[in-house]
């Protein structure tokens, strides 16, 4: 799995106002309740202006209409986004303390793991021994492997904090 920092990009168009552009996460479980109830208004608005496009092409009135809603959703995006900041702030920083405390105890275990794989390997590439061999030059590829995977844990960076 890789990390997205990119989300995916969702723009509205109003006529007679400028693109409406947006950048959401993949995981929409991040964004803030509110925030999200109001942006799926949105979408819901939208597909129901797509299909009277579709239906009725020629009935200004419910293009209108259509059009009515999806500024309405659109505002209360807006409205929502601006209600929340504070709410929205701090359930964000919540989110990322819990994300950071999971990754640090995540590459603690991995370095645990990795302990593990590097005994067991070293213990099998020496068979006929007690232990293993601690000559580098000895090794088998597997733990030439394992000692890159250990150098790239101990050179990661410190976790960012937010501000």
């Amino acid at each position: 799995m890789s990390v997205d920092f990119n989300g995916v990009p969702v723009e509205v168009s109003i006529p007679g106002d400028r693109a409406h552009r947006f950048t959401l996460p993949r995981n929409r479980g991040t964004i803030p309740p509110k925030l999200l109830k109001a942006f799926e208004a949105l979408e819901t608005a939208r597909e129901k202006q797509a299909v009277v496009r579709l239906t009725k092409a020629n009935d200004r009135a419910a293009l209108s209409a259509a059009q009515a809603a999806v500024t309405e959703a659109l505002h209360g995006v807006y409205d929502t986004a601006a209600a929340t900041s504070r709410a929205s702030v701090e359930h964000h920083r919540e989110q990322h303390a819990y994300a950071v405390a999971r990754f640090e105890r995540a590459i603690g275990e991995a370095r645990v793991a990795l302990q593990t794989m590097a005994d067991h390997a070293l213990q099998a590439a020496h068979p006929a021994g007690v232990g293993f061999n601690s000559d580098p030059r000895a090794a088998s590829s597997e733990v030439r492997l394992l000692r890159v995977l250990a150098e790239a844990l101990r050179d990661l960076p410190a976790v960012p904090v937010l501000g």
